[in-house]
């Protein structure tokens, strides 16, 4: 998962080039590569000079060893915030039927 510390970043379709999401800063993607190790279904490229920070699923695992409540504090945020865009998306799918 990546953190955009300043900055903007867009996620595209690799293959069709398209945009998904333009972010910026405090904003973060990326974010279920801390629940698998599937190959990530999109490509991200900064728009603008940008500075990220990385928090990688082997970060989360030692995290969660070391700080369990913060690492529980942690999954269940990612879990907020999957839900919150999954409803959107869902949304998102009922407007255009």
């Amino acid at each position: 998962m990546y953190v955009i510390l300043d900055g903007a970043v867009e996620i595209k379709d690799p293959e069709s080039g398209t945009i998904f999401a333009s972010l910026e800063t405090g904003d973060f993607f990326g974010e279920l590569a801390l629940l698998d190790e599937e190959p990530r279904s999109a490509s991200a490229h900064a728009i603008q000079p940008s500075r990220l920070i990385g928090f990688f699923r082997t970060d989360l695992l030692t995290l969660m060893k070391i700080y369990p409540e913060l690492g529980n504090k942690i999954m269940l945020n990612l879990a907020r915030v999957l839900g919150e865009r999954l409803r959107k998306t869902n949304e998102e799918l009922a407007r255009s039927n």
